[in-house]
């Protein structure tokens, strides 16, 4: 077995490839969600002065933090991380089937990739591939 020395930054950016990949290469949507997911939520910790007025937002805790009223951020927070919290964990509403979206996975995937950047880390090729077709699909359900 290998060992491998890790920083935070480098286990973020395998785990956003690897959402990239699974939502690309194997219509792996839950892979992907729980991915990005993970690695959001170390992004979110990660950024300094979280949320707090007169900062950009780019992370889910910020963006909830400086636009959602302070008595709806439990709520939101809830709302923004239902997919990847259903897969995390088992414990919580049971249910028999579970309708994963491919927007909100690529939304996941997305703001994972905009809080990786926003600390100063330099996108993969998997990251502006990912961006680069976001931006693409956007533009083409703009204009239809």
């Amino acid at each position: 077995m290998r060992n491998k020395v890790v920083t935070r930054f480098d286990g973020v950016r395998d785990q956003v490839n690897m959402a990239v990949r699974a939502f690309f290469l194997w219509d792996d949507l839950v892979s992907a969600v729980t991915l990005a997911g993970a690695a959001e939520r170390v992004l979110s910790d990660l950024q300094p002065q979280d949320g707090i007025i007169g900062v950009d937002a780019y992370s889910l805790r910020s963006m909830i933090n400086l636009y959602i009223k302070d008595e709806h951020h439990k709520d939101a927070a809830k709302f923004f991380r239902k997919d990847y919290d259903f897969f995390r964990h088992a414990d919580r509403g049971v249910v028999q089937g579970y309708e994963l979206k491919e927007d909100s996975v690529a939304w996941m995937i997305f703001t994972s990739i905009i809080s990786y950047e926003y600390l100063k880390q330099k996108k993969t090729m998997e990251m502006r591939a990912f961006v680069w077709w976001l931006m693409a699909k956007k533009t083409a359900l703009a204009k239809s």
